[in-house]
């Protein structure tokens, strides 16, 4: 590489190149015109680019011996001019990237890990591949262990042990303040105030860590919808159910040995009513997650949680009295394993995953498609802007 810098010279040098492509050819672009195109045949189109670019870039904004960018703003400058210059264009490179698979600090820079960029082709790769997912198996179980996805699956344990202490420790009080909870209108009002702020605070707090998913069919659904990988929402699930059930065990230990309250079915409903209901509401829940985390909709970003949470408490007391209005499958099984009882479990797991499910394939594929032009998109979203 010519003028702009050392191209592929030293740690990023030609070697560095040959590596990328013979290490890496696991690795996957995904574009939503042509598929998962693998990183190895799109090497030669990136690399011209890069080279287009060194030719706008003055050399001071480069360290071309020692290795790499001479401080943090000269290389916040090079990235822009490259944004500015490159042969494809930002809004191309946006269309390209939009859908997030997984993110790996160390899969974005390959062939120069742990160190900031020495090469105006260094920081077009950092740029292009920012989001990829690893396709193998391995690769993706060694991400799983990273400290970044560490801190992800803590979030969501203190997260959800919270949303499940205030969900079920509201039924409790209301039970206990009560004298017949369960044919007082009152008491499912209160439940779902305690939804509603319990989820918009949990969501809120482990949003920039985990993503603030508090919930197995959230997960379920963005794992479907292709949002995080497979084992990831694994752990995810296994942080999830570990923090649902402590919570419940710290209430009836903290309350002397009060009764943990599980969600029942009512008399006149089947368990397939049931659990279409349980569906139709998780549906509607997770189809406001996606709403409420697309970063297409910037506009609506401030009140993301708050509007996840008005969701669940309106979901409530509309079904409250008839299934329970759980939605979250951590939460019903928590509760029934502290209870001592998972009669009907399999009414909060099928529904509300069948219905996540088609949330998450519905928002991104036939709703909001990645691929639709900005131009229909902000036509479509002028009313709701905030």
């Amino acid at each position: 590489m010519a003028r702009g810098g050392r191209g592929y010279g030293g740690e990023c040098g030609s070697a560095g190149g040959a590596r990328f492509r013979d290490d890496y050819s696991d690795y996957r672009l995904f574009d939503d015109e042509l598929g998962a195109q693998p990183m190895n045949q799109l090497f030669s189109l990136f690399y011209n680019n890069s080279l287009a670019f060194s030719d706008n870039v003055p050399p001071s904004s480069v360290d071309d011996e020692a290795g790499g960018a001479t401080n943090k703003k000269e290389t916040q400058n090079v990235t822009r001019t490259y944004m500015n210059t490159a042969a494809i264009s930002p809004q191309l490179l946006k269309q390209k990237t939009q859908r997030i698979y997984h993110f790996s600090v160390n899969a974005v820079l390959p062939f120069c890990p742990g160190k900031i960029p020495s090469s105006i082709s260094c920081l077009g790769h950092m740029l292009i591949f920012g989001k990829m997912a690893p396709t193998s198996l391995t690769a993706r179980f060694k991400q799983t262990v990273t400290p970044a996805s560490l801190r992800a699956y803590l979030a969501e344990f203190i997260s959800t042990f919270f949303y499940v202490f205030a969900v079920v420790g509201s039924a409790m009080a209301s039970r206990k303040l009560l004298p017949d909870a369960a044919a007082d209108p009152s008491s499912l009002v209160i439940v779902a105030i305690a939804n509603t702020f319990a989820l918009s605070s949990a969501v809120y707090i482990a949003a920039n860590a985990s993503g603030g998913h508090v919930n197995p069919a959230v997960t379920f659904g963005m794992a479907v919808g292709g949002r995080i990988n497979v084992p990831t929402a694994l752990f995810y699930w296994i942080s999830q159910m570990l923090a649902s059930v402590m919570a419940c065990i710290f209430l009836k230990v903290t309350t002397v040995g009060q009764l943990v309250p599980t969600y029942t079915i009512a008399e006149e409903m089947t368990g397939f009513g049931a659990s279409l209901l349980e569906g139709v509401m998780t549906f509607g829940l997770v189809y406001t997650v996606y709403a409420a985390g697309d970063p297409r909709r910037t506009s609506l970003s401030a009140i993301g949680p708050l509007a996840v949470g008005l969701t669940a408490g309106a979901n409530v007391l509309a079904a409250g009295p008839f299934s329970g209005g759980s939605m979250n499958p951590a939460c019903a099984f928590g509760s029934a394993v502290v209870a001592g009882g998972l009669k009907n479990q399999a009414v909060y797991w099928v529904g509300p995953l069948i219905g996540a499910a088609v949330a998450g394939l519905l928002y991104d594929n036939i709703v909001f498609p990645a691929q639709a032009p900005d131009s229909v998109r902000e036509e479509v979203s002028e009313g709701f802007s905030v």
